[in-house]
């Protein structure tokens, strides 16, 4: 039996480790990216309350911590089995609903732009990201851009960084 908590926090490692060396050129550091030791638990989900009863200055929402001036707020997912093609295409999948629910949720308290990134068994790693970006998507759900996460880091640095 795999211990989905294990699963979770070695799939955010991985990404934290795959976007500091993607974005170390930009940053200027080899580990920009790390796990949020919280994973968006303190602030996140039925805890948003807390925003409004604590410092939120150096909060961090989400999964990832990223550098301050990163656009996204990443909330990620690992899961064993991928939603039917049906639910997808009829943009109507509970499981990706209530993640998107939450990613959007702790984007707006972080004010940054959510990036949902979702590692399923035997499927391409994917991104669900909001429209209004010069890319192509592989899919739409809801209004909102799905692309495989080797073509969204394909993109340039000025997509995920904010001009300081």
């Amino acid at each position: 039996m795999v211990n989905g908590k294990a699963k979770g926090s070695a799939f955010e490692r991985i990404l934290a480790n795959t976007l500091s060396k993607r974005f170390a050129e930009a940053t200027g550091l080899t580990n920009s990216f790390r796990r949020n030791v919280d994973s968006g638990s303190f602030f996140g989900g039925t805890n948003a309350r807390r925003i409004t009863t604590h410092d939120t200055d150096s909060a961090c929402f989400g999964d990832i911590q990223t550098p301050r001036n990163f656009r996204f707020n990443i909330e990620c997912k690992a899961y064993a089995t991928p939603p039917s093609l049906g639910q997808l295409a009829k943009g109507s999948c509970p499981m990706l609903d209530k993640w998107l629910a939450q990613a959007e949720a702790d984007a707006s308290n972080a004010g940054k732009i959510p990036a949902l990134i979702i590692k399923w068994n035997h499927t391409p790693v994917l991104v669900v990201i909001p429209q209004g970006f010069d890319v192509e998507p592989f899919m739409m759900y809801q209004g909102r851009m799905v692309l495989t996460l080797d073509a969204w880091l394909a993109l340039p640095e000025t997509h995920f960084f904010k001009e300081q």
